[in-house]
């Protein structure tokens, strides 16, 4: 009972959204006339796209990316989309790996009256080394000079904060918001210290194993809250006390872009410097020639050319992205 001494005054709270991913209109991988990427009467010479080849799509056709039309150890090389076309991908768990896109018909994940409910990834693939500068902006990205949409499932509130301190050791953490989170999702309870730095953070990431609904108060007077148990034990403290409280983040979405392995920077030493003409001084900074050759994925929807190009994000997840010092090359 002492514990809940130390319980957030909490204040209104955000409802459950009232949202079904199967209250769903518009759906682009079920309209009429979509051929599948996999049948082979669609492409030159009647052969599927091979492991590492550059793909460009039938003029005017819409093509379906079902579950079972790519492999997941395929990689392809650059995916053109022509103008009048469309890349479609369905409501499956789906991986796709390709070094770039340039999208000039349509790149659709989804759409705003129907979220996609599988887990869809698209893994943008490349190394720095292989690259010479400028590079196109289909490079380990998705350049759109016509149309792209991405939409997953809708979580909601995507952040929320603790509704009592979370003390090392421990397995569940309570929030003040009633959530729509999954088990099997990443969340990341923010440090609540006064240091928040690469080289030095309490920041955890934990992955949801249970989300529970449970109640604070005297009978007629309950304040709901949710407990979300975790996969290890948390290592630092996290307050949640009536002056503040840490941050409760969602992570993980259900529809993906994301960079591959090589994304990481690989001269991550030293990962922070400090003042060496002030031995005292405590603080650390950036180092200025370290952590210089991340390269991972990015998306821009361009209007060079000319073309109004339209870019729609919803729900989606974007890992591994950016390249360091690449101008207009950000996540």
């Amino acid at each position: 009972e002492g514990l809940w001494g130390e319980v957030a005054k909490l204040g209104n709270y955000r409802a459950p959204l009232s949202y079904s991913v199967y209250d769903r209109s518009s759906c682009p991988h079920i309209q009429s006339g979509l051929r599948n990427w996999h049948d082979p009467t669609i492409w030159p010479g009647g052969v599927v796209p091979a492991n590492g080849a550059d793909v460009t799509l039938p003029t005017g056709m819409s093509v379906l990316v079902a579950s079972c039309s790519v492999d997941s150890g395929v990689s392809f090389g650059a995916v053109t989309i022509p103008v009048g076309s469309s890349l479609v991908f369905g409501d499956a768990d789906i991986t796709f790996r390709a070094t770039g896109f340039v999208v000039r018909g349509s790149l659709l994940v989804g759409s705003e009256t129907c979220r996609i409910a599988n887990k869809v990834a698209i893994t943008l693939v490349g190394s720095r080394n292989a690259q010479s500068f400028p590079a196109p902006g289909h490079v380990k990205g998705i350049s759109v000079f016509g149309t792209i949409g991405l939409h997953g499932a809708k979580y909601s509130p995507t952040w929320t904060r603790l509704a009592m301190t979370a003390n090392p050791g421990d397995q569940t953490i309570f929030i003040q918001d009633t959530v729509n989170w999954q088990v099997g999702q990443i969340i990341v309870i923010t440090t609540t210290e006064v240091k928040d730095s690469r080289d030095w953070h309490r920041n955890e990431e934990r992955i949801i194993t249970a989300v529970l609904r449970t109640s604070l108060g005297a009978a007629g007077q309950n304040s709901v809250i949710t407990a979300i148990q975790l996969n290890s034990p948390l290592d630092y403290k996290h307050f949640g006390g009536k002056e503040y409280q840490a941050e409760v983040a969602l992570l993980s979405r259900n529809v993906v872009v994301q960079g591959d392995t090589n994304s990481l920077p690989t001269d991550a030493w030293p990962i922070a410097c400090n003042n060496t003409n002030s031995p005292n001084e405590k603080s650390t900074f950036p180092c200025q020639n370290s952590y210089l050759t991340g390269f991972g994925g990015h998306i821009i929807v361009d209007g060079s050319q000319g073309t109004k190009p339209t870019g729609r994000f919803s729900g989606v997840e974007m890992f591994r992205v950016g390249q360091t010092n690449i101008i207009g090359r950000y996540p």
